[in-house]
Parts: structure tokens; sequence; C-alpha cells
């Protein structure tokens, strides 16, 4: 493409640009996609819309192409518009969405996300996107996720004191040498994780997601 984009629908920001235009409070919270018609982009129009993603994928579908009806290039030159793109996305928690990803895909993942938050958005990055999508998603996620910790050695420390191990100690070392034996928290979280027992990922809100196999 030679020149810049043209943006034929300066009056409607949220259908017309990809960025986001209106005040945060009013931006919604859901996974949403911006999708753009190919045909008017490659012809220097920008043209497409923002898709709340958590919608049922037929819903989305006739959204998309709702939109490529209403092509300007279409109107001025009576080419078809049917290919489209995702141009951009908002509320995934850092997990990518590609331009040509699949839009049952997309709304799977965004439900998902809708439903278990920034956590479920993590582990599918971990996952992979097979397995993030499967049928049994949602209860894949919910046995594997172990909550958000400040820290690596506080879900350690957690693991062990639901195990029994530090009330084991308290009964099994004489109380006068008790406080000289210390469980290495940040050793045994370091062990678990290279041993693939547990997966840590840092939360963008901080702290550390634990997901075990």
């Amino acid at each position: 493409m030679n020149q810049e984009p043209k943006n034929p629908e300066q009056d409607n920001p949220q259908s017309a640009e990809t960025g986001r235009t209106p005040e945060a409070d009013t931006l919604p919270t859901t996974p949403q996609i911006w999708v753009g018609s190919l045909s008017d982009y490659n012809n220097g129009v920008l043209h497409g819309q923002w898709i709340d993603a958590t919608q049922d994928e037929d819903e989305v579908r006739q959204q998309i192409t709702a939109m490529l009806s209403r092509s300007p290039t279409m109107a001025e030159f009576g080419d078809l518009a049917e290919e489209y793109g995702i141009f951009d996305y908002d509320n995934f928690y850092g997990l990518r969405i590609d331009e040509y990803d699949d839009i049952t895909q997309v709304t799977k993942l965004a439900r998902l996300i809708d439903e278990h938050g920034e956590a479920f958005a993590a582990w599918a990055e971990q996952v992979g996107r097979d397995t993030a999508t499967s049928d049994d998603a949602g209860e894949k996620f919910l046995n594997s996720y172990m909550g958000c910790y400040r820290s690596k050695e506080d879900y350690v420390e957690g693991l062990l004191d639901d195990l029994g191990v530090v009330d084991e100690l308290d009964k099994s070392v004489d109380p006068i040498l008790r406080g000289y034996v210390n469980i290495d928290y940040s050793m045994l979280a370091q062990d678990l994780e290279l041993g693939g027992d547990v997966t840590f990922v840092e939360a963008n809100s901080g702290g550390w997601w634990a997901f075990i196999e």
C-alpha cells in the first residue's frame, strides 16, 4: 500500500479507528476486537469496527458481514468486500490475537477470559491455543489454577502448610532446635518449577499466578 489509509468515518471514532478515543471510564471491559475490511485497507481506506468478542460466534460473524457490506471501496468501485482481518484488540490481558486468527477460537478465548479473568489469559499462553479453546478448557483451567501469590515462596509455603509439613516439623523437632530448622522455600520453588510440577507466570497487576500440570 502506497498511501496512508483514509478514514471515512471520523464522526464515529469507535467504528472508524483502531485507537480508543472515549473516556477510560466509558470503555468496554470485556474482550474486544477491531475487525477491518482488507479490500478497503489495500485501497488506502481504514474501514472497520470494534466488536464485543464475548458474543456468540454467529453474532460476531454477522457484525463482520454487516461491516463489510458498508465498504466505502465497494460502494465506489463495485468490488465485493469479502476479506477481513483483526487489526486491533483490547482486554485480552496480554494474550496475543493475530490478524488472521480464527473467529471461532477468538470468541471462545474471549468468553473464557470474561468468565475467569486475567489468570485464564496467562494459562492460555502457557498451554497453547488448541488446549485453551478445547471443549473442556474451562475445566482444565480450574484444575490447573492454584491462585495468585505475592511471591513464588508464598505459594510453596502455603503448599507445605496445607500438606501439614510445618506441623510435622513442630512435632518432631525439639523445641530448643526448632528455631534453627527452616525450609528453603525459594530453593523448593525453583526445584518445583524446574521439575515441571508448577508453572509461575508474573501477573500484570503484581504477584505470580501458579499453575500445576
